[in-house]
């Protein structure tokens, strides 16, 4: 069973939060994408420029992070698994 805090070989490199608490990968993702989807929804909903860009700021660090520091550790990480996982995944939207 994998999820928040607990710990097995497929989280080894999984951010922490503290004394043994892990996050899955997945888990960082769904967070990242419930704060942008706020961030956009309060932009439109008070017709405001300002949350606009500042959501325009949050999406560009996030696939900077992405690219620059998250893909390289993973392909140090695991090497080939990553590529064939690569090879089948986008990046940032699902396959149909």
């Amino acid at each position: 069973m994998a999820g928040i805090g607990v710990h097995d070989d497929r989280n080894r490199c999984s951010p922490s939060l503290g004394i043994g608490v892990h996050l899955q990968p997945e888990w960082v993702f769904m967070m990242d994408r419930i704060t942008q989807s706020a961030l956009a929804g309060a932009a439109l909903f008070c017709q405001s420029f300002a949350l606009l860009g500042y959501f325009g700021v949050v999406v560009l660090v996030t696939h900077v992070f992405v690219v620059a520091y998250e893909e390289p550790m993973l392909r140090r990480t695991f090497a080939k698994d990553y590529e064939a996982y690569c090879e089948n995944t986008r990046r940032w939207w699902p396959k149909r």
